[in-house]
């Protein structure tokens, strides 16, 4: 689990809040795994690497246009190197909680084995 991962933080909001949320949406990826383990079965899940980045590089249009971006003269702790923002979600608050109220397995690669399963199955969410 990730507390205070990459683009996570608002430059107006409170750093607090975001642990907040981020906190309560660790624990219902938790819930989702043991709830699925509960009936014995083998069940895990990972980020899918493929909507992460697209995740992350949707986010680098709108972080280029805030004043501390390299673009507009900022160099900080805020870019790498070659300009990309790692740091900084463009957007309110409250828009960061409504993406994290819930889990949305189709952001996951699941690992599922049935109880007397030889083998788990891999496959990206539903």
């Amino acid at each position: 689990m990730i507390l205070f991962g990459p683009n996570a933080s608002t430059p107006w909001g409170s750093l607090i809040y975001n642990f907040e949320m981020q906190s309560a949406y660790n624990v219902r990826v938790m819930r989702e795994i043991k709830q699925r383990c509960l009936q014995g079965d083998t069940f895990a899940m990972m980020p899918d690497p493929v909507v992460e980045k697209e995740y992350a590089d949707a986010l680098q249009k709108p972080l280029s246009e805030m004043a501390m971006s390299a673009t507009n003269g900022c160099k900080a702790y805020y870019s790498t190197s070659k300009g990309r923002n790692t740091h900084f979600f463009p957007y309110h608050q409250a828009y960061y909680k409504w993406i994290t109220r819930k889990v949305d397995l189709k952001n996951y690669i699941l690992l599922e084995k049935s109880v007397g399963a030889k083998s788990p199955i891999v496959r990206r969410g539903m």
